[in-house]
C-alpha cells in the first residue's frame, strides 16, 4: 500500500515536470510588461549607447510595474548585427528607479538589432505577444556623419563614370525634346 502511495506520488512529480518542461518553463513567462528606450536614438560608433528597460503593469505601459529581476535579466536582450552571426548579450543593471540599464558601444557603422528574448527555444510560436518588445532596429553611424543621412560606402561614392553617364543622359533629353520642338 505504501509503495503504491509512493508510485502515485513519483508519477504526479513527473507529470507536473514533464508539463512544465513542454510548457516552456522559463523565467519569461513572469516577466511583467516591458519597454526599451535607447538613448541616443541614432548611435554613433565608438560612443556610448543607453539602453533602459522599464517594468510595466499592462501592456499598454501606462503603469509601472516594480519588478525585481534575477540574473536572467543579463539574457532578456541580445545586440545582433544584421547580416552577419555577431550576437551580444546586454548586460542589465538595477539601476534603483524601478528600471534596468546597460551602456554598450558599436565597434563600426553598420545596421543592427536589438532583440528582446533572443533565445526562443521552446516557445510555441516566434512571436511576443503584445506589450512586450520584439526588436529595436538601430542604425549606427561612423563618427562625423549627420544624423539622418544614408552611408555611402567609399567604394560607390565617388564614381566619375556613373557622373559622365547621368550628364551624357541629361544632355539626350534636352536635345530630344527641343529637336522636337523645332518640328
Amino acid at each position: 500500500m505504501r509503495a503504491r502511495r509512493h508510485a502515485r506520488t513519483l508519477i504526479l512529480i513527473l507529470t507536473a515536470a514533464v508539463a512544465s518542461a513542454s510548457l516552456g518553463g522559463t523565467a519569461w513567462a513572469k516577466i511583467p510588461y516591458f519597454s526599451v528606450d535607447v538613448t541616443p536614438p541614432d548611435p554613433v560608433a565608438g560612443e556610448p549607447v543607453l539602453i533602459v528597460v522599464r517594468f510595466w503593469h499592462d501592456a499598454a505601459h501606462t503603469r509601472p510595474e516594480p519588478f525585481a529581476a534575477g540574473p536572467w535579466i543579463d539574457r532578456l536582450l541580445a545586440l545582433r548585427r544584421v547580416g552577419a552571426e555577431e550576437e551580444r548579450a546586454v548586460p542589465l543593471r538595477d539601476d534603483g528607479g524601478g528600471g534596468y540599464r546597460a551602456s554598450v558601444t558599436f565597434d563600426g557603422p553598420g545596421e543592427w538589432h536589438l532583440v528582446a528574448f533572443p533565445d526562443r527555444c521552446g516557445w510555441s510560436s516566434p512571436e511576443v505577444p503584445p506589450g512586450y518588445v520584439d526588436r529595436v532596429a538601430l542604425t549606427v553611424r561612423a563618427p562625423g556623419a549627420t544624423a539622418g543621412a544614408a552611408e555611402v560606402p567609399a567604394s560607390e561614392a565617388a564614381r566619375p563614370e556613373l557622373a559622365a553617364v547621368a550628364a551624357g543622359a541629361v544632355l539626350l533629353a534636352l536635345a530630344t525634346t527641343r529637336w522636337g520642338r523645332r518640328r
